[in-house]
């Protein structure tokens, strides 16, 4: 999975990657369009030159948190709140976010649903 992010980030914009720096971040499921995307955040030390594959990428570019352009996000992407992202890689604390067409379930070190809990004797 990692080496297809890094491969798909090199063809459409441009930006040599490798796996290690690849986190986990979030698994799309939607089972009426038989489709799984499945989302990584990259580790860089500073934004890279970005250089569109054109005419397949019409734009291309880095955000701060208060540019994110939110208008027109991807319908699954409803109910996900990109300053709670941005806000995780601040304080170095992780969250994989799981979303259905039904739920988005938040699975964190302190924030494990209960219904993943194992059952205590």
């Amino acid at each position: 999975m990692e080496a297809a992010a890094v491969r798909e980030i090199h063809e459409e914009a441009g930006v040599q990657l490798r796996c290690e720096q690849m986190i986990p971040h979030s698994i799309v499921s939607l089972p009426n369009m038989n489709q799984v995307h499945i989302g990584f955040l990259a580790v860089i030390d500073a934004p890279l030159m970005l250089h569109p594959a054109l005419p397949e990428v019409l734009d291309c570019r880095w955000f701060s948190e208060a540019e994110y352009p939110t208008e027109g996000m991807w319908e699954p992407a409803i109910g996900f709140d990109v300053a709670r992202v941005f806000d995780r890689v601040r304080t170095a604390r992780f969250e994989f976010y799981q979303i259905t067409d039904c739920t988005l379930r938040v699975i964190g070190v302190d924030s494990f649903p209960d219904d993943l809990r194992a059952p205590r004797p």
